[in-house]
C-alpha cells in the first residue's frame, strides 16, 4: 500500500531540526525502498520548515507508524 505522510513542526523546533539534519538524511538514505519520497514543508519560499511530507510503501500503517518512531526527528 502506498501512504501519505504529514508531520507538523512543533513551534520554535527549527535549531533542534537543523541540528538532527545530517542524521535525518542519513537515516531516509537507508529507507530509501520504504520512503519513496520525502521533503520539508514551508509555508514562506526560503524559510524554515514547518513539517515534512513523506510518500512511503509499507504492508499497513502500523508499520509506517513503526517506520516514522526510528526517526531522527
Amino acid at each position: 500500500m502506498i501512504f501519505a505522510v504529514r508531520f507538523h513542526d512543533k513551534p520554535d523546533q527549527l535549531a533542534l531540526r537543523n541540528s538532527l539534519l545530517q542524521a535525518h538524511l542519513d537515516w531516509l538514505a537507508l529507507h530509501g525502498d520504504t520512503i519513496l519520497i520525502a521533503g520539508s514543508l514551508r509555508e514562506v519560499p526560503d524559510e524554515g520548515a514547518v513539517g515534512g511530507l513523506w510518500i512511503v510503501r509499507a504492508a499497513d500503517r502500523a508499520e509506517v507508524e513503526a517506520l516514522v518512531q526510528t526517526d531522527p526527528f
